[in-house]
């Protein structure tokens, strides 16, 4: 099967207050402490399931799929899966493409 990269966009639900009826939208947690300002974080959806490999980052995934991708990403050339990688998913320079279509990262000194 060929292998495939498709791109998904991920949707943050946001964060409600618990304590409030009807529940209130938060705009912000900041300066809260979850012991007497309470909130509850709704979610995240938008990640491919039948994914082989993803790495995620900035809001969106990048998945590797052997055939068919989930619905709803973008497909990803494979000649330009690692600039992608590097340029927008903070990858080092220096990665490579294995034989198995997947990242290398080179190995840093401790």
């Amino acid at each position: 099967m060929a292998k495939i990269f498709a791109e998904y966009t991920l949707v943050d639900h946001g964060w409600d207050d618990p304590n409030t009826d009807p529940v209130e939208h938060l705009e912000t947690i900041e300066g809260r402490d979850n012991v007497d300002q309470k909130f509850i974080h709704n979610g995240v959806t938008g990640y491919p399931e039948n994914h082989v490999w993803m790495f995620e980052g900035n809001g969106t995934v990048l998945a590797l799929f052997d055939g068919t991708p989930d619905e709803g990403g973008t497909e990803i050339a494979e000649a330009d899966v690692l600039a992608k990688l590097v340029n927008e998913y903070g990858f080092p320079a220096e990665t490579t493409m294995g034989a198995d279509g997947l990242p290398v990262v080179p190995e840093t000194a401790a």
